[in-house]
């Protein structure tokens, strides 16, 4: 049987891996740790967990900063950095959320604030939505059943990325996420 245990911090509050208590409801720059985002990225999966095999929203975003004009890699990295507090919901029922939507868009402000990112930037926004479907598209193409008739009349204009997907292991994806981000934060610094 499912239950839902309240404890008393508030009923927006959540416990992150590094042991600090954050509010969903009231997102602040001091919440963002890039260790919380990592680990909790890495350990959850995209598609709702119906790929064939477990593939992390943290993978995907190595992936995206692969494939994305070099000077908005590092916004790529963290495009979908929010999902570490508000989990991972795919594209057909976020588009019916309107108040999640308005939540993510909060915890992405702060994100971007707390790593010095100009998401802001229509450049920026829309090569990182163009590198997401061309990721989106390989992960279709390695990793669901079925993916060439849900993708019909979708209206993708993009190709999927050339590499195949080889999901990698949470701890992998973690290690791999952290070694990206420093390895993109040292480039902007020089």
């Amino acid at each position: 049987m499912w239950m839902y245990i309240d404890h008393d911090y508030t009923n927006t509050c959540m416990l992150t891996y590094s042991g600090e208590f954050v509010d969903l409801a009231n997102p602040k720059v001091s919440d963002i740790r890039l260790r919380d985002i990592a680990h909790a990225l890495s350990n959850i999966c995209r598609f709702h967990g119906q790929s064939e095999d477990f593939y992390s929203v943290a993978q995907h975003a190595v992936n995206c900063s692969l494939v994305v004009d070099e000077r908005w890699a590092l916004e790529a990295l963290h495009h979908d950095d929010s999902e570490a507090y508000l989990n991972d919901i795919g594209r057909p029922l976020k588009g019916m959320l309107s108040e999640y939507r308005a939540i993510e868009t909060a915890w992405g402000k702060k994100i971007s604030e707390a790593f010095s990112l100009d998401m802001e930037d229509e450049s920026c926004y829309n090569e990182i939505k163009r590198a997401d479907n061309v990721v989106l598209l390989a992960e279709f193409r390695d990793l669901m059943h079925n993916s060439e008739e849900y993708l019909k009349n979708r209206g993708f204009q993009e190709s999927p990325m050339v590499a195949k997907i080889n999901p990698w292991s949470p701890k992998q994806a973690e290690a791999k996420y952290l070694l990206r981000h420093y390895e993109l934060r040292e480039r902007t610094q020089v």
